[in-house]
């Protein structure tokens, strides 16, 4: 049964980070639009008419609420085409996304999450309206898998749950073996450094606050092209690090489907609400880049990349917002080309969050500057200096925050 009170609480989270989001974004008709729905929904709660179908006026399916707050129809009134694509994502999302909430902390999650366990080597999903074959056990353990596991068990030990006294000998030496090779698995995730693929260079920086991270990169070559991303899921530690790795593994089933990047992000949004865990986000920024400098750029409400041309750093504001947050979220391409040795340099808040010793925060104007100013180097002296100039600026302090930085070059 679902507590109105937590689903006005959630809109009105929900509702605030859309306002910024519009603030901050281009002119975008389509987030104005969700901006109504989200105040037509408090309206309903607040006339006691929310949760009724607007086609039968019987109860809509809780399930389908937790999924989409701003439905306003059962599941039976869909079109048969779209009931099998929610049907498909629903199994994606248990598949993938399923176990992400059966191993969160109880006071961590709101209304009920998905219990599912993931089992099994991940496939390639078929075509959009076809059906999914869930894997059965008898496949082979996938690395996704076992980081996962990990995580899990990591958890279920720094939870108290597997051991009496966390703080005997043996208590301790579980939990910092789990510990270490949940890090040593998530690590294994991460694309070489130097990759190079189609006319690009790259080089990127990964670095937990602890021994696991919610920051996400990955660097994939594909017919010729380079496809890249860069994504924070919401906090650190276990929780944002499940995540972060489930959506790995869910990019990487998805990206040989080749869809356009709109629809591709559109979908991961979908599957992601599938999941029903209403606390987590995930920001990213998602691009393909071709051998002659295009790029086609998506991101879904992380901080603005910077593309860096004749001594300048210019920023590309987001244009869609965070995975998640809304179901029918839509997301607008970007289109841009890079002349040889003109760079783009994404990264995360743990960057330009920072702090000093005297709790002055580093900055995107800073990094904007040092970027500028080192635009005609190789993106691993890039990276470098950046990562040098952040840690001089908070010397003396510790990391509270994931810090990720990924550059490419038109090479």
């Amino acid at each position: 049964m679902i507590e109105l009170e937590n689903v006005r609480n959630e809109l009105h989270m929900r509702r605030a980070l859309l306002v910024s989001a519009i603030d901050q974004a281009p002119p975008n008709t389509t987030l104005s639009g969700l901006l109504e729905q989200v105040d037509a929904a408090l309206t309903r709660i607040s006339a006691g008419s929310y949760g009724n179908c607007e086609i039968c006026n019987q109860p809509i399916e809780d399930d389908r609420l937790r999924t989409d707050p701003l439905v306003q129809s059962c599941a039976s009134h869909l079109p048969p085409f779209e009931q099998t694509r929610v049907r498909d994502e629903k199994r994606l999302a248990d598949l993938y996304l399923g176990s992400i909430a059966s191993t969160l902390p109880q006071e961590e999650r709101s209304w009920r999450v998905a219990q599912d366990e993931l089992f099994g080597t991940p496939v390639e999903p078929p075509p959009e309206t076809a059906t999914i074959r869930v894997p059965t056990s008898a496949h082979k353990r996938s690395l996704h898998i076992r980081v996962l596991d990990a995580l899990k068990a990591a958890w279920r030990v720094f939870e108290n749950r597997e051991t009496e006294d966390p703080n005997s000998i043996a208590g301790k030496a579980k939990f910092s073996e789990q510990y270490r090779r949940a890090r040593d698995l998530q690590s294994m995730l991460l694309p070489k450094l130097g990759f190079a693929v189609a006319e690009w260079e790259t080089y990127y920086h990964y670095e937990p606050a602890d021994a696991v991270g919610g920051d996400y990169c990955d660097l994939v070559a594909m017919d010729g092209e380079l496809y890249f991303l860069l994504g924070d899921a919401v906090g650190h530690g276990f929780a944002a690090s499940i995540i972060a790795s489930q959506l790995h593994s869910l990019f990487r089933a998805l990206l040989p489907q080749e869809m356009p990047l709109n629809q591709l992000l559109g979908r991961i949004n979908r599957i992601f609400c599938e999941c029903e865990i209403t606390d987590y986000y995930a920001t990213l920024v998602c691009g393909r880049a071709s051998s002659d400098g295009q790029i086609e750029l998506v991101n879904a409400g992380h901080l603005p990349p910077l593309m860096l041309r004749t001594g300048q750093a210019m920023p590309l504001a987001a244009t869609g917002l965070p995975l998640g947050l809304f179901y029918t979220s839509t997301y607008e391409v970007t289109q841009l080309r890079l002349v040889r040795g003109e760079m783009l340099l994404a990264y995360t808040d743990g960057i330009t969050e920072a702090r000093n010793s005297v709790d002055m925060e580093y900055g995107a104007e800073r990094l904007m500057g040092l970027a500028a100013r080192s635009g005609n180097c190789c993106p691993e002296d890039l990276v470098r200096a950046c990562v040098n100039d952040i840690t001089a600026f908070g010397a003396g302090t510790s990391l509270i925050d994931d810090r990720t930085l990924m550059v490419l070059r038109h090479a």
